[in-house]
């Protein structure tokens, strides 16, 4: 399956500050996020491996975590409220699961990086999950 056509960048770093970002694994798995500081995030994601979402950390131990690659969605300008990072990550996560994209995310709303937030989809799935049963089918 090909990457949507809003990822930009050559799936290393990512030099914008502000907006929304993918992480995308060898099988084609998509993460959504965001940011106010977009290198400062992918610079704990690549050094902590998914730090913060517990399905990327077994995509990143499953896949290596220098197998995984990092795309810019969409830059927002600065200032920008946290609220409005959290609209888009949202849009895009409904995006592109209607797209028929598989995505890590647990919380399929976009839990806008808030701790605690997983949900209870999220937490149904990792106890289902282990080492074996990661690229079967939830």
């Amino acid at each position: 399956m090909e990457l949507p056509k809003e990822f930009t960048g050559d799936g290393q770093y990512i030099h914008v500050k502000v907006g929304v970002y993918a992480i995308v694994n060898p099988v084609g798995e998509i993460y959504i996020g965001q940011s106010i500081d977009l290198e400062e995030r992918v610079r704990r994601h690549k050094k902590f491996g998914g730090s913060g979402t517990k399905l990327l950390k077994y995509s990143m131990f499953n896949h290596g975590r220098k197998n995984h690659k990092y795309y810019l969605v969409m830059e927002l300008i600065q200032p920008v409220d946290q609220s409005v990072l959290q609209e888009w990550e949202r849009f895009y996560i409904n995006k592109f699961t209607n797209e028929g994209y598989k995505l890590l995310n647990a919380n399929k709303c976009g839990a806008g990086g808030k701790k605690g937030s997983f949900g209870s989809r999220g937490n149904k799935i990792l106890h289902k999950l282990n080492y074996d049963k990661y690229n079967q089918p939830l």
